[in-house]
Formats: C-alpha cells, sequence, structure tokens
C-alpha cells in the first residue's frame, strides 16, 4: 500500500512523496478523502480572479462588479474562530441586514468558537501534531525543493494575495458602513 511504500522512506523522501501525492491527487491511501487540494486551490484562486477581470466577456460588466470573493485564512480561523464566523456571516448578509439579526450572527458564532475549541483538544493527539521538531527544517526543505518548491510557493503567493485583496475589501465595506 501507500502507507507501507511510504514507512520504507527516511524522513525527508517520505515527506516528498506524501506532498506530492496531496498536491496532486487522492487515492486508496486516504479513502479518497482528500488531495489534489494545492492545485485545486490555485486553480480556483487564479479563476476567480479571472471572473473578476475587466477583460473578462463571460459576464456582463454590471455583474461582474458584483462579484465579491472572500478569502479567508485557516490561521485565523483557528486563533479566532468567534470573530472569523462573525466577519463570515457579515460578508454574507452584510452589516446591519435585516434577515439574520446581529445577536443571531454572534450566537452562531459563539457555539462555532466552543466546538472549536473542543476539536482543538482532540486533534492535540492528532498523527499530525507535534512530533517532529524539525518540522520547520522540513517546511523550508519543501520550499527549496527544485519540484515542489515551486508549486508550493507560487501558491503561498496566490493565497496572500488573495487574502490581502479580502482584508482590503472588509476594511473598505465597513468603513463604508
Amino acid at each position: 500500500t501507500f502507507y507501507e511504500h511510504l514507512m520504507t522512506l527516511n524522513k525527508w523522501d517520505g515527506l516528498r512523496l506524501a506532498t506530492a501525492q496531496m498536491i496532486v491527487a487522492s487515492s486508496k491511501a486516504n479513502n479518497h478523502l482528500a488531495g489534489g487540494d494545492v492545485l485545486r486551490m490555485a486553480n480556483n484562486l487564479i479563476r476567480f480572479k479571472r471572473l473578476r477581470s475587466p477583460s473578462t466577456d463571460s459576464i456582463p460588466k454590471e455583474k461582474r462588479e458584483k462579484l465579491l470573493l472572500l478569502t479567508m485564512s485557516m490561521d485565523e480561523y483557528i486563533q479566532d474562530t468567534k470573530d472569523f464566523v462573525i466577519d463570515f456571516h457579515e460578508f454574507i448578509f452584510g452589516r446591519g441586514n435585516v434577515t439574520v439579526s446581529r445577536e443571531q450572527i454572534v450566537k452562531a458564532a459563539e457555539e462555532r468558537a466552543l466546538n472549536a475549541e473542543k476539536v482543538k483538544v482532540r486533534d492535540k493527539q492528532h498523527v499530525t501534531s507535534g512530533k517532529h521538531d524539525d518540522k520547520y527544517e522540513l517546511k523550508a526543505r519543501l520550499r527549496q525543493d527544485p519540484i515542489l518548491g515551486p508549486i508550493l510557493n507560487e501558491t503561498e503567493l496566490l493565497v496572500h494575495e488573495a487574502l490581502r485583496s479580502s482584508k482590503q475589501f472588509l476594511s473598505s465595506e465597513f468603513e463604508m458602513q
């Protein structure tokens, strides 16, 4: 199996193989539940950016200008789930909306934050949690890898650009209201 083969490799080669697998494909090794996430994410960011581009003919200009895209960071979700959920709801419904009250949004955010805390406690025992003292070195080596590095680095740049754009949008929207 993929897992058995992975376990025969040294740490570095195993990480490269597992990273390559997660970049491009899902397989029986992970019950077809994960994989291709990195390429799919990069592709989605590129396509959404293209949709909003003035050179796009596929969407009329008046609709294209109304196309809003919010990119949110999992780091921010983990760091402050409640505020993350509130920002998400306010993006979807707008500030001061009449569809969902502020109290309902805050209640949903508090419930989600409570559930996220339970997951954090449970996930401290997850196989990926804190088993290697050299994880920063391994991440750096992946970024420098001649094959995987460019894919990971370019995807990271796309993500940071989308996050920056979303933060600017949220700031300008919230200042206007």
